[in-house]
Parts: structure tokens; C-alpha cells; sequence
């Protein structure tokens, strides 16, 4: 984005913002920055983060500190910092005290890095995200979520799995919507080689599909006993930065303020969108039959109820 080396901060150092700041770094788009309320947590993810880098040849910086003063002049800064999802918990059992989390985080990055774009992974991400808008006063492209290109990702690996000779690289899978259990997997339009996984799978191990991934983090949970995912929110994380950065006008499912496009308005929802060094720079409007604008719309009712709640 200009002639020096570019800076990402992640706030949070947990599991997920140290497989970001790790997958981050292996791109070589920009020096990261590690920040954590817990002393040395930060400091020691990003000495092992670094030790990997010089083990796998990459001169990546990576730094971690417990003083956001160290987030000035970052192009991006992702909040990952918030409770995670424990089993039996729902997202919105969440919804209050991280809702503090990321207001606090937001004064430091307002204070700190005013000009930055800001990826929220906080959990539930479309309520968090819309929060992080309001609360920075930031054009809305600056302020996106993380959420819909994981999803997206479990599809794809679903679907792959369900049908035998298809690579993972063939298939072409969105999930729109909230990032929760009202998802929307939009079935009809996943392909792999051209051809629909309607005609590729049938109808029901399509549906099953589908359903797998509306639990796919949920199932991640139930299997870890102590903790969510971490892998897949760090590559999904990494692939966002990467595409703003090196301002590639890439087409990812992420979490965007919808004004208009597919029907709703003055909300945050993973849509499919144009990232690049502006942020959000389009969404891009797909022809959707009836069931699935139906679906989008419940999903859309879920994150207002949610955001009710906050008011």
C-alpha cells in the first residue's frame, strides 16, 4: 500500500489471532504486530511465530506487546480479542460481555491507527462488526467481518468430501448470511469443473452438505471439549489482509454493511464482496431465487434481534 514495509496488528493473541499473525506473515505482505492484555502472551506467540518464520526461511517481523500504542501506522488491524464459544454455549450467550470487549478495543484503534481497516473475527461477528462501524465512525468499507469465507471454506470441504474424484481446488461453494446457525449455503449455485452439485451429488447429499456446514464450527467445538476453531479462521483471516493489502479486487464472502443489495439495508451480513486496498470496494449481486432471498432475509432477522438486544 505505499513504499515501506506494511503493518497488520492483531488484537488478541489467543489461537486464532496467532495462526492469523503466523499464516500473515508466511504471505510476506506485511510485518505483524501481536497485542494481548495478558503479559507476555503476546510477546510469546510472536517469539514462536518468529522462530517458525526463520525455520521456514521467511523474513516476515513479527512482534507482540500489551501497549496498543504499538498499532500506530497499521494498514489493518483484526480483533480477534473476546470469549470464545464454549460447548453449549450459543453465539449470542456471547453477544454482552464481548460486546465490551471490542468497544474497548475500538478506543485504542481509533487513538492509535485512525486510518487503518479493521477485520472483526469477534464473535457473533455480523453484531460485532456492525458495532466496530458504529463505534469507529469509519466509512463502512473500512469495517469488515470474517466469517463468511470460513464458512464458504467448510462448505467447499463438505462437499468435496461427499464427492469421491473432486478436489478441493475444483469447488466453487458461498455461504451467505449471518455467521451462525442461520447461515445460508446457497446449494444451488456450488459447482465443481462447471457442473452443479445438484447433478454431481443428487439432492439429499447436497442438503446434507449444506447442513454439515450451517454445524461445521459447533462441531468443532463439541470435538475439542475446550476450545473452537483456529486453523480455518487464521487462513480465512490471512487471505482477507493479503487481498487488502496487495489491493488484489478479490471476490470473498466477508461481513459488509448491506445498503440496498438484496433487499436489506442498514446491516452487516456476509454478502460476496471486492476486496481490495479500500476495503469493501463493491458487493457483488447474485440472482437469487425466492428461498434463498427468504432465507437471507431470516438470517438478517437474526442478526437485528441480536442487535435489539444490544440497544
Amino acid at each position: 500500500m505505499n513504499e515501506r514495509q506494511a503493518k497488520v496488528s492483531i488484537i488478541g493473541s489467543g489461537n486464532v489471532g496467532a495462526n492469523a499473525a503466523l499464516l500473515t506473515a508466511i504471505t510476506g505482505a506485511a510485518d505483524i504486530v501481536l497485542i494481548d492484555v495478558a503479559e507476555g502472551l503476546a510477546a510469546g506467540k510472536a517469539l514462536d511465530i518468529s522462530q517458525a518464520l526463520a525455520i521456514l526461511g521467511v523474513e516476515t517481523k513479527v512482534e507482540g506487546y500489551g501497549d496498543y500504542a504499538y498499532t500506530a501506522g497499521s494498514e489493518v488491524v483484526v480483533i480477534t480479542a473476546g470469549l470464545a464459544r464454549q460447548p453449549g454455549m450459543s453465539r449470542s450467550d456471547l453477544l454482552h460481555k464481548n460486546a465490551g470487549i471490542v468497544k474497548s478495543v475500538i478506543g485504542q484503534i481509533k487513538k492509535y491507527a485512525p486510518e487503518a481497516i479493521i477485520v472483526v473475527v469477534t464473535n457473533p461477528v455480523d453484531v460485532m462488526t456492525y458495532l466496530a462501524w458504529q463505534e469507529t465512525g469509519f466509512p463502512p468499507e473500512r469495517v469488515m467481518g470474517m466469517g463468511g469465507l470460513l464458512d464458504s471454506g467448510r462448505f467447499v470441504y463438505f462437499l468435496a468430501e461427499a464427492a469421491p474424484g473432486v478436489a478441493r481446488s475444483m469447488v466453487e461453494a458461498l455461504v451467505i448470511g449471518a455467521h451462525s446457525d442461520e447461515m445460508v449455503p446457497l446449494a444451488r449455485l456450488a459447482t465443481a469443473g462447471g457442473k452443479t452439485f445438484e447433478l454431481l451429488l443428487g439432492q439429499e447429499a447436497l442438503a446434507n452438505a449444506a447442513e454439515k456446514t450451517r454445524h461445521g464450527g459447533a462441531e468443532i467445538v463439541g470435538l475439542l471439549k475446550t476450545g473452537s476453531a483456529a486453523f480455518g479462521p487464521g487462513a480465512a483471516i490471512s487471505l482477507m489482509v493479503k487481498a487488502i493489502l496487495l489491493d488484489e479486487k478479490r471476490i470473498f464472502p466477508v461481513c459488509c454493511l448491506a445498503q440496498g443489495e438484496y433487499g436489506q439495508n442498514d446491516i452487516y451480513l456476509n454478502l460476496p464482496a471486492i476486496i481490495g486496498a479500500s476495503g469493501v470496494e463493491g458487493i457483488v449481486e447474485l440472482e437469487l431465487n425466492e428461498a434463498e432471498r427468504d432465507a437471507l432475509a431470516a438470517s438478517a432477522s437474526s442478526v437485528r434481534a441480536m442487535l435489539k438486544e444490544l440497544e
